[in-house]
């Protein structure tokens, strides 16, 4: 898979079956694994992001998928809904109410973000859950469009502007049209294959929620897909959530090296998150295969 920046091409290690990694391939029973496919996931998101700051800025210069972004995106606005989604008043957004506003989780000023402690844990479930997605992509039972429908909803939610990017470039190349990604990227669910709304419900849901769904969104997950499929589906959006993570902190990095720094970040938590979060990466994929070997609780539920 090659995502195209300008007219340069950055290259992401990825198996001809799709899967992130080579090793992915394996059943990732043990922790070099699992770390090896963690860390090239962070390289690879470093590359993209260094890649597009390149030729035009992240997140102010999307701009060769600018043309499929809504405008919230184009303009810079990760995460806002622009007027063509507020436009259809049966579509479910899953919304976050911050301050009493009732915006989306994502604001004017950029995505939202994740501490340290948040980064590590997300790690851990994603790399608790990743051997799980590569069962069902190796079953057929998450396609591509399925699994980038996915990510695209939950990166709408989070905000990020370099997923957003990244993720438009992934789901053209896996069959999705323009307007449908440009509808997910701004909320809106009137064209999802009712077979896979209520993943991509609970996507946003699990997103919203930073992570602790409610056991009942999970239950209707299940109702609809069974086990091994819910467990893929999660195994999706917690991946995407640690791309979200990560790039959220990045664009905001390199937005203020543009001049358009986030209002609502810092110089400390971006470098934060770039150095110390790297450093995380393998232990949290430690702590992820022990675990596992125990056999410890997959989810943890809201309240």
């Amino acid at each position: 898979m090659q995502t195209i920046l300008a007219s340069r091409s950055i290259s992401f290690s990825r198996s001809p079956e799709g899967y992130p990694c080579p090793d992915q391939k394996r059943a990732l029973k043990t922790a070099p694994d699992l770390a090896a496919c963690a860390i090239m996931a962070v390289t690879n998101l470093w590359r993209a992001v260094s890649g597009a700051h390149r030729f035009g800025g992240v997140p102010a210069g999307l701009r060769i998928g600018s043309a499929l972004l809504p405008a919230s995106y184009a303009g810079g606005r990760p995460g806002v809904p622009c007027a063509r989604s507020r436009e259809r008043p049966n579509q479910k957004i899953v919304r976050k109410r911050e301050g009493g506003s009732g915006a989306m989780a994502g604001s004017e000023a950029g995505g939202r973000r994740y501490s340290l402690k948040e980064l590590y844990w997300i790690v851990y479930h994603g790399m608790r859950s990743l051997p799980h997605m590569v069962k069902a992509r190796r079953k057929k039972e998450l396609g591509k469009e399925f699994t980038e429908r996915i990510m695209l909803a939950v990166t709408q939610v989070n905000g990020c502007a370099v997923c957003s990017y990244a993720h438009t470039r992934m789901a053209l190349e896996a069959g999705l049209s323009s307007g449908e990604i440009r509808d997910l990227l701004s909320g809106v669910l009137s064209g999802i294959p009712s077979v896979e709304l209520p993943a991509i419900l609970f996507a946003q849901h699990y997103a919203d929620q930073r992570g602790k769904p409610a056991r009942g969104a999970w239950d209707r997950v299940m109702a609809s897909y069974g086990l091994p499929k819910s467990l893929g589906i999660l195994g999706a959006i917690r991946m995407i959530m640690i791309g979200n993570a990560y790039g959220i902190a990045w664009s905001s990095f390199f937005r203020r090296f543009s001049g358009k720094p986030d209002r609502r970040s810092t110089l400390p938590y971006e470098a934060g998150v770039i150095i110390m979060g790297s450093i995380l990466v393998p232990f949290a994929a430690a702590h992820a295969l022990l675990a596992s070997l125990v056999r410890a609780r997959l989810i943890d539920f809201r309240g």
